[in-house]
């Protein structure tokens, strides 16, 4: 299996600290750790090291920071052959702080300038394709390219490039806050209608979508059998958040590339990030499968493993007859796409599924729904 990620790579400077800084005061940092980071990178390194063909398509300076960021994508398997380099921008950079007794993390992207891909010729066949809003040019021109094949959308900025993805996206993976914000809706995790009320309005919009919304620690809200249902992550001490939101994409990613069901994508993908945020830095945060597999054999034993995953034809409207018109990276006013009309949401009553359930009122998801 192959797989063709887009998106962001930048040069990460992790550092621990007890609290975060005061003006005007002095600190020695002693825990530090350098590597490359950002979606693509991560997403790329957990790939190949699972065993996917995998190939990033970014673009990285032809400095210091983009030879090392070259040198680990390659000793972890990654293929790099649409890594692009330029020479007339920096590679980005980014310092994160991350403190010392719960693993939050505060991140500053040091991107005085940023270069996006010019070459859209992929000549290898990807079974998967995943990229977010960072190289919205590229990646939408990919989904054309390939419209048969399976593409993730990761949803994370409300910005008019990633709700344009959002419309040919086959999965959607959405954090609580781009769902919070596109919806207009807050929300309280721990309140199950507000969740429920989150997931049907963002399935209005985006009806002909697998649709998972990922909810930090509290784990990811999905659909199966027409009903709204919630994972809850994994229960681990945390050292260093940071990653730990790309390792959840990758781990899923991987889960549907191997056949598991909608639910145990998740459970996986919460084990990989659970144990990510256990370990400190970018590259060193990305656990073996091994070592998931036999923490989802520990929790679950025989339960759902390898559960086969239905696969159902894309219908042809679900991506874009062509590339939309592009100027400055930015969507078009005038996209000339197809669409159809939305499916009809039926309300249904939620039964209960492995004791996550939410127990409120359910929707029948779109007909070609993979879940």
């Amino acid at each position: 299996m192959r797989a063709l990620c887009f998106g962001l790579v930048s040069y990460n400077m992790t550092c621990k600290v007890d609290s975060f800084p005061e003006e005007g005061k002095t600190y020695l940092i002693q825990d530090k750790v350098e590597s490359g980071g950002g979606f693509a990178y991560d997403c790329s390194i957990l790939l190949a090291s699972w065993g996917l063909e995998t190939y990033i398509a970014s673009v990285v300076g032809g400095d210091d920071y983009g030879n090392k960021i070259r040198k680990e994508l390659a000793q972890s398997g990654v293929r790099l052959e649409y890594l692009e380099t330029t020479f007339d921008k920096p590679t980005p950079t980014a310092f994160i702080l991350v403190d010392k007794v719960n693993g939050n993390n505060t991140k500053f992207d040091i991107m005085p300038e940023r270069a996006y891909i010019k070459k859209e010729s992929w000549q290898v066949e990807p079974d998967y394709i995943l990229g977010d809003s960072n190289e919205y040019h590229a990646f939408l021109t990919a989904i054309n390219k390939y419209p048969n094949k399976d593409n993730f959308v990761f949803a994370k900025k409300d910005d008019l490039e990633t709700k344009e993805l959002c419309k040919y996206g086959k999965y959607i993976l959405a954090t609580l806050e781009f769902a919070s914000s596109v919806t207009k809706l807050q929300v309280d995790v721990n309140n199950a209608q507000s969740l429920v009320n989150l997931y049907n309005k963002l399935l209005d919009k985006y009806p002909r979508s697998n649709i998972v919304i990922t909810l930090g620690a509290s784990g990811a809200l999905y659909t199966k059998d027409k009903k709204i249902n919630m994972i809850k992550g994994i229960d681990i001490a945390a050292s260093d958040k940071s990653g730990s939101s790309n390792v959840f994409r990758g781990a899923f990613v991987y889960g549907v590339s191997v056949g598991y069901d909608i639910e145990k994508c998740i459970q996986i993908a919460n084990i990989a990030a659970g144990l990510s945020v256990s370990k400190f830095g970018s590259k060193s945060s990305i656990p073996a499968l091994n070592e998931v597999l036999a923490y989802y054999t520990k929790k679950f034993g025989n339960q759902n493993h390898a559960t086969p995953h239905i696969q159902t034809e894309q219908t042809p409207e679900q991506v874009p007859a062509q590339t939309p018109p592009v100027v400055n990276n930015t969507p078009s006013e005038n996209i000339n796409v197809q669409q159809n009309n939305q499916a009809t949401v039926v309300q249904k009553p939620v039964q209960p599924v492995m004791g996550n359930n939410l127990n409120n009122p359910g929707i029948n998801p779109p007909a070609n729904n993979n879940q």
